[in-house]
């Protein structure tokens, strides 16, 4: 018995450090919780950031066209470098003259040629309707002799005179009257042959005209300072000398850098949200250090992939 006391005598100092230790590990953890960081929550103002990429274009672009007043396609001689820096008055493109100078000369020899055949008509008719006029006055007066000396007295002329200056009257109105049908024929032939020798004049004149307006429109100057943008046909491929192009065809644009609008693409998820008015700020991979600002509206629509286009109210 005796020694189960002093067993559990020598036991009792061990409890009562276990607990006094207890007691200082959660007087330590106590300590220690009061050095928790706090973060007060207050309402604020919440920006929402989407980033896109894009590129700058002007909102006003004048195009560089083949000339509209010629009527044939156009080879292109000389052509300026996509992206080339341009001057007001500078030569962008310059057509090939050849075809134009064949035809000019060919329209000068086909108006020659048809002052040569007018020329031609106009004497062989003055010279047809002489000696017709000439032919109606001599049966004219072949018809005045027949009536004026007649051989109708019976007991005078034999019957065969008498039917003969008949005949001889008869005939005489008959050739004045054909001289003057075949007259009024030649006439209208001469004018028909006038009118068509007219036509052919047109032609050529018209054939001079066309190419006196093609020479005059071998070159395409710039309106203003800017940079040339040549347009890509479906391969991709730029204008190059040797080309041909018809009126009217499109060859490039130059745009005014003086008013710039920046066209960027969201992504559909990053899309919620975006309305018109909303500001931007713009970066310039060329020059990331310049920020450009003020930039107005954003006007966005949504199809397979969503498409924005924020115009700037001003360079910047």
């Amino acid at each position: 018995m005796i020694e189960k006391w002093r067993t559990a005598a020598l036991r009792c100092p061990d409890s009562r450090g276990r607990l006094s230790s207890t007691a200082v590990v959660f007087l330590v953890l106590a300590c220690h919780r009061e050095s928790i960081p706090t973060y007060k929550a207050e309402p604020a103002q919440f920006a929402r950031r989407v980033t896109a990429e894009g590129v700058l274009k002007s909102t006003k672009a004048t195009p560089v066209t083949a000339p509209m007043n010629v009527p044939m396609s156009l080879r292109i001689a000389s052509i300026a470098d996509d992206g080339a820096l341009v001057k007001k008055d500078d030569v962008v493109v310059t057509f090939d003259p050849s075809d134009f100078q064949k035809d000019l000369i060919g329209g000068q020899e086909d108006r020659q040629s048809v002052g040569n055949k007018v020329t031609k008509t106009a004497t062989l008719a003055s010279v047809t309707s002489i000696n017709l006029k000439r032919d109606a006055r001599q049966a004219q007066d072949e018809l005045i002799a027949a009536k004026q000396f007649k051989f109708d007295d019976a007991g005078v002329f034999s019957r065969y005179q008498r039917i003969e200056s008949e005949i001889d009257q008869t005939l005489a109105g008959d050739k004045k009257e054909h001289a003057e049908n075949v007259l009024g024929v030649r006439e209208t032939l001469s004018k028909a042959d006038r009118d068509l020798l007219t036509i052919e004049e047109k032609k050529a004149g018209l054939k001079i005209r066309n190419a006196e307006q093609g020479l005059h429109s071998l070159e395409l100057r710039a309106p203003y300072d800017g940079i040339l943008v040549l347009q890509r046909d479906w391969r991709g491929d730029i204008p190059r000398v040797g080309n041909n192009v018809w009126p009217g065809q499109p060859l490039g644009e130059i745009p005014d850098l003086h008013s710039m609008k920046a066209e960027v693409f969201v992504l559909e998820a990053d899309a919620a949200g975006l309305g018109v008015g909303q500001k931007a700020s713009v970066t310039l991979e060329s020059n990331p250090f310049v920020l450009a600002r003020d930039f107005e509206e954003c006007l966005c629509s949504i199809s397979a992939s969503l498409f924005c286009s924020i115009a700037p109210s001003r360079r910047s």
